[in-house]
């Protein structure tokens, strides 16, 4: 059963008026902190969940920018000092003073491990050092495993005895260069590759006592979102990076996505919290957005402790921790119905329920128009939160389907005017269309090439592909054939294609016309005959809609059908 984050507090917006509302659930401590202007050499990002208060496991050290949890201390780098919060208590604990600069760090039950430039070190506490490893070059990232430690340094990776720092094993070709976590269980680091095209994830497994076993990368090689950090999830059984995409941390297949960005990421019991530029999001165990919470800025990290998030930022010199409730993050809501008699707007998407109504989008108003054709009338509309940048009617069940920016899809019951989520992308999209009683998608991915999908009504993925005919303006389905037909206009040589869906919903071949590219013949719209055999363009050309072999053509240019 999908599971939600309770919400109970409604924001409509975040301003000084509606802060001092919610002053009962949320404080902010200031502490005045000197800034350090030493260049931040890392972004370690990794999380873990937590329970509850009286949770009472052992947990893996949980790192952020510049920041990593231990049970309920935040050990967070700050020029040459080491800052701990206190969750649980809600304050901050004596420095671990160093008076060296910090280049990165780690933490877990064995100590602070801390590298100053070439030199790691690991500390107790400001007066209990020991130098365990001196390196020829600078220690840009630390992850600690039970009985040795993976460090990077620039291209190369080494892991060494966590009791002595005697070397155990080397490798000079790991392109995974940045934002790597260490996890434990499956004594595996993971990290983004750094400085090559394309861009990836990739991996080194090793044995229990630090030897390589393996290193390897994606399959897909820069085709999802790319990123500069790998998170942890609430299962060791996958990992999210910066670009918002999961992947399973057997064999780095696609495992879903955040339809965007994570610059962070938490759980509050199997439930992911992420922050996203300003704003903290929720979603369900199912990646489906379920509420935000809008900041004034942008934050840098969060961790999440009992009923409560624990926002960390710097700011003019201090170090802020704003702490708000759980329940704060919560749906947008809507603005008042737009009343569209008189109103002249842009008609950015229209679609026809086959009987009564015609759907009307207006990114601008955030409206969703409905002209009711038997009374010839408008009725009351739908408000919208976000512009969608597509549409999608079906008939079967009377529901919108709304693709926006980021990636994420989502549905609105029209007998209600309920947004929910429904489904996401990896990448921004570039179509949504009903094929029967299956929902085609695609988006751009990383390399800038059509990804396509299939979802069932449920939002089930059915099938995805790559396939670079996929990106059009204008497409139409034909059940005659079962295919989605459109006008390849994206890239050159224009051209006519069909693609294959089955009765299942699945994703076949794609097939082009043998004409490519006379850019005046391949002209929307797009139409198909009543018996599906024949498709007609703009231009005045019809096509024979198996073979797309030129059949006829109208002695003049057509503007609809």
């Amino acid at each position: 059963m999908v599971k939600y984050i309770c919400c109970f507090i409604i924001l409509i917006s975040i301003s000084e008026s509606s802060l001092s509302k919610i002053d009962h659930v949320k404080k902010t401590v200031l502490h005045g902190i000197k800034k350090n202007n030493v260049n931040e050499l890392f972004r370690l990002k990794k999380s873990k969940s937590i329970l509850s208060n009286s949770d009472t496991r052992e947990l893996p050290p949980s790192t952020g920018k510049r920041s990593v949890r231990l049970d309920d201390i935040v050990h967070i780098s700050h020029g040459s000092n080491i800052k701990k919060y206190n969750l649980a208590s809600g304050s901050w604990l004596p420095d671990i003073s160093t008076k060296f600069g910090i280049t990165s760090f780690s933490v877990d039950s064995d100590g602070i491990f801390i590298a100053h430039g070439r030199n790691l070190y690991i500390y107790q506490d400001t007066d209990n050092r020991v130098l365990l490893r001196s390196s020829t070059m600078v220690i840009d990232e630390i992850m600690l495993f039970e009985n040795y430690i993976v460090l990077r340094e620039n291209r190369d990776i080494y892991s060494i005895n966590k009791s002595d720092g005697s070397l155990i094993d080397s490798i000079t070709t790991y392109n995974n260069g940045t934002g790597n976590i260490a996890i434990r269980s499956i004594n595996k680091v993971f990290g983004r590759s750094r400085g090559i095209t394309p861009g990836d994830i990739g991996y080194l497994a090793f044995d229990e006592i630090g030897n390589i076993l393996d290193v390897d990368d994606s399959p897909y090689h820069g085709e999802y979102p790319a990123g500069n950090a790998v998170f942890e999830s609430s299962s060791d059984a996958v990992v999210v990076d910066a670009g918002g995409v999961l992947y399973n941390t057997l064999d780095l297949s696609y495992s879903g996505n955040f339809a965007g960005e994570v610059e962070h990421i938490q759980y509050y019991g199997d439930l992911p919290v992420i922050l996203r530029d300003s704003k903290l999001i929720s979603f369900s165990n199912t990646n489906l957005e379920t509420g935000n919470y809008q900041f004034s800025t942008s934050p840098d990290y969060f961790y999440i402790y009992g009923e409560d998030i624990y926002v960390f930022d710097n700011v003019n010199s201090m170090i802020t921790v704003e702490i708000i409730h759980i329940s704060l993050l919560t749906p947008d809501i809507p603005g008042l119905p737009v009343d569209a008699n008189g109103l002249a707007y842009n008609i950015d998407d229209i679609k026809y329920d086959g009987e009564k109504y015609i759907y009307i989008l207006s990114r601008e108003h955030l409206s969703i128009f409905i002209y009711d054709l038997e009374k010839q009338i408008y009725v009351t509309p739908i408000s919208l939160t976000n512009a969608p940048l597509f549409m999608a009617y079906s008939q079967s069940n009377n529901m919108i389907y709304l693709a926006y920016s980021g990636g994420a899809i989502k549905k609105v019951n029209v007998n209600s005017n309920m947004e929910t989520g429904f489904a996401n992308m990896a990448g921004g999209p570039c179509a949504l269309e009903m094929v029967g009683e299956f929902i085609y998608a695609c988006d751009l991915d990383g390399s800038s090439i059509a990804r396509s999908y299939t979802f069932d009504l449920n939002g089930n993925l059915i099938s995805e592909s790559n396939h670079n005919h996929d990106l059009s303006f204008h497409y139409n389905w034909s059940p005659h054939y079962n295919k989605l037909y459109y006008i390849r206009d994206h890239s050159s040589p224009k051209d006519i294609v069909w693609r294959d869906i089955d009765d299942f919903g699945v994703l076949g071949n794609a097939q082009d016309s043998p004409y490519h590219g006379n850019s005046g013949e391949f002209i929307p719209p797009l139409c198909i005959s009543p018996d599906g055999g024949s498709v007609l363009l703009g231009s005045g050309y019809v096509y024979n809609a198996f073979t797309l072999l030129e059949a006829h053509y109208l002695t003049n240019s057509i503007n609809g059908c």
